[in-house]
This record gives structure tokens, C-alpha cells and sequence, in this order.
């Protein structure tokens, strides 16, 4: 299965999680219904105000991802996500080349 079909059944609604996984899950929701403008508002928004690391991570590699796809490499250098090193180096070279 990949990983957009395994997105497409997953649980959005788990009670054991806290808000920030909640917002992380709505945003995720978000892309599989194909909103995506607002998941990367709801993830951009998410990512300048998470306090858990492992989150941060996450959402990094997804907002570098989606704004790679797009070239939009304005919004990869206003989030610094240039230097995020928990993103591949050579991803972000070749960002870095193409911006």
C-alpha cells in the first residue's frame, strides 16, 4: 500500500492525542481530501508553533516536500527550511540550485 492510500484510511480521530498530533492529523486530513492550500497554511501555521521536536520534524519534511513540488522556493527560504538539517543535505542543495 502506499503511502496516500494509507493516509486515506487512516484514523484522523484518535483520543489519545494531543492537540498539536490533532492539528498535525486535521492538516494531513486536509491533503487527502485535496485541500491543498489550506493544509499548507494549517501546516505552515503549525510548524512556526510546535513544541514537540519529533512534530517539528515532520512537519518540516512535509512542508519542504509540498513546497518542492510546487518550486516555491520563496516560501522554502521564508521558512528556512533550507537549513533544516533534519532534511536530506542533498535535498536541500538541489532546492537550494533551482531556487
Amino acid at each position: 500500500m502506499n503511502t496516500l492510500e494509507g493516509l486515506k484510511t487512516f484514523r484522523f480521530d484518535n483520543e489519545e492525542m494531543n492537540s498539536e498530533y490533532t492539528e498535525f492529523a486535521s492538516a494531513l486530513e486536509l491533503l487527502t481530501e485535496g485541500k491543498e492550500s489550506l493544509a499548507l497554511k494549517n501546516l505552515k501555521h503549525l510548524y512556526k508553533h510546535t513544541q514537540d521536536p519529533s512534530l517539528l520534524s515532520s512537519r518540516a519534511h512535509l512542508l519542504f516536500a509540498l513546497y518542492f513540488a510546487r518550486s516555491d522556493w520563496n516560501q522554502l527560504e521564508l521558512l528556512d527550511l533550507l537549513e533544516e538539517h533534519s532534511i536530506e543535505k542533498s535535498n536541500r542543495i538541489i532546492a537550494k540550485t533551482l531556487s
